[in-house]
């Protein structure tokens, strides 16, 4: 039901979790990041994610990963 009220707030959500926490969950991470890719809707999980949390999903992710994973 979440999806269809706003699905890019949801997947934004997802990517939230995959990084929240003690560590980061790198293959959900992974998995969202290959599903997502599309340029016709990231955009607006971007535009959904610094609306709800007030900072970049690129900060976000740069600030999680480092060497060869990022």
């Amino acid at each position: 039901m979440r999806t269809v009220e706003n699905r890019p707030l949801y997947i934004a959500k997802l990517f939230e979790k995959s990084m929240s926490g003690v560590g980061t969950n790198e293959k959900m991470l992974i998995r969202l990041v290959a599903r997502y890719r599309d340029p016709r809707s990231m955009p607006y999980i971007k535009q959904a994610y610094e609306k709800e949390y007030g900072k970049t999903l690129r900060h976000r992710i740069d600030g999680e990963t480092s060497g060869d994973f990022r």
